[in-house]
């Protein structure tokens, strides 16, 4: 695996808005680790750090990417909004900042075997976490035309006559 360079989204806004005193820093959406490694090189005391991804393969190129803090952080397979549970089994009772940087990793769209680019021939995959049964392939193909009708409205908002 290789180390890549990524210049996170709104590095500097979310730099602005890490308090330089935090002790305790979770990035919800770890991705790369670059808001991570930022948010920790800017601290003036170093804090502890935790980093959450549903992917696994993101969590572990984090890993490769952040193995210089490998003191610092603690690196977990999950999502972020389970962030209370995981904190309090590091044995924390809160932190001080929490970034969750929503929305699709452009790497997804890159890797064309994930089912989430047009670029390739895949199957229709789009899971974040790899050991999630369920995929847009068992969706389409399970649910009735109202159910993939409810969905496209609900999360994609559709109108009723384009879902």
């Amino acid at each position: 695996m290789n180390k890549i360079h990524h210049v996170p989204v709104l590095l500097q806004e979310v730099l602005q808005s890490v308090p330089s005193d935090a002790q305790y820093i979770v990035d919800g959406t770890l991705g790369h680790g670059g808001h991570t490694f930022h948010m920790y090189e800017q601290a003036t005391s170093k804090p502890h750090m935790m980093g959450i991804d549903l992917d696994t393969h993101m969590l572990a190129k984090a890993q490769q990417n952040l193995e210089d803090l490998h003191d610092q952080i603690v690196f977990v397979h999950g999502s972020y909004t389970k962030v209370d549970e995981y904190i309090h089994a590091q044995g924390r009772k809160g932190l001080d900042y929490l970034l969750v940087d929503v929305g699709v990793n452009m790497e997804h769209f890159k890797d064309t075997t994930r089912g989430f680019s047009i670029k390739g021939e895949a199957p229709l995959d789009m899971r974040f976490n790899d050991q999630q049964e369920f995929s847009a392939q068992t969706l389409l193909a399970t649910y009735s035309k109202t159910q993939l009708q409810e969905v496209f409205e609900k999360y994609a908002e559709f109108t009723p006559a384009k879902a």
